[in-house]
């Protein structure tokens, strides 16, 4: 197993940065080395390029300042590294992904629920609602479980209001949050009746009269409740449980300035 460790004032800790590698983002990360057993990783900027090194072998850098710095002594390597770390998140969903085939409408100002799984930590990135006919605006929603026989409690998470078009809008909530494994409920709220949608007779749903504007912190207590549920879901990143015993440094480590482009590592 690879780890990514950060030192820095002669502190080891064990460090687990994540970006959204769909949207680009990256993480710079300072003196920062990966290595397991008898082979290192180094992540250099710019162009955040892996370079490997097993015992025995070379590794090849276009990085001046790395030729350097490797160059003056081996107890470097465990030292001053200036890299990037992009570590790509997995996204999941919870809900109705797949678009269903009866025709659905007249949910205007109605907060309505519908119940979904989470099987694994991950945090709430965006939701999903399928439009067969365009009309008013919406928000989205998810809520726990928290509320009466496990019906919708206590509000997660929200996007911001938006006019949907037909066929899937996304939109991303507001502050994303991380959601244990459990119970969760998917929350629409349409403004007007004209807007069209699909669902199938199958789920748990729940709803209760609400004028549109943000959803409330907490949802009813007494809502209707039937067996419905829509084209609707929940995208969500996975997390990462940090590691905490910290790796070993390799034992005669050497490096030496072959050529202006090579540096040679043996341990």
């Amino acid at each position: 197993m690879v780890e990514l460790w950060f030192k820095a004032d002669s502190t080891v800790t064990p460090v687990r940065h994540q970006a959204d590698a769909s949207s680009g983002k990256t993480i710079k990360i300072h003196y920062a080395l990966i290595h397991t057993n008898q082979s290192l990783f180094l992540f250099t900027p710019p162009n955040k390029k892996v370079y490997y090194v097993h015992k025995n072998k070379h590794i090849v850098m276009n990085k001046p300042l790395l030729r350097r710095i490797l160059s003056l002594s081996a107890l470097l390597i465990s030292l001053i590294l200036p890299s990037y770390f992009v570590q790509a998140q997995t996204a999941i969903t919870i809900g109705e992904t797949t678009v269903l085939t009866s025709n659905d409408s007249g949910n205007g100002n109605l907060l309505i629920a519908q119940q979904a799984t989470l099987s694994q930590i991950a945090t709430i990135q965006s939701l999903s609602f399928y439009v067969t006919t365009a009309g008013g605006d919406l928000r989205l929603g998810i809520y726990d479980a928290t509320g009466p026989n496990g019906g919708p409690g206590a509000k997660k998470a929200e996007t911001n209001s938006f006019t949907p078009t037909t066929g899937w809008n996304t939109a991303n909530v507001i502050t994303p949050a991380s959601l244990p494994v459990g119970t969760y409920w998917l929350t629409y709220l349409p403004s007007s009746s004209s807007l069209g949608f699909r669902l199938a007779y199958t789920g748990s749903a729940k709803w209760y009269s609400y004028t549109y504007g943000v959803m409330p912190t907490t949802y009813s207590t007494a809502p209707t409740a039937g067996t419905y549920h829509w084209s609707f879901y929940a995208t969500l990143n996975t997390s990462t449980s940090p590691d905490t015993t910290a790796p070993t440094t390799p034992t005669n480590l050497s490096a030496t300035a072959v050529s202006s482009s090579q540096i040679n590592l043996s341990w």
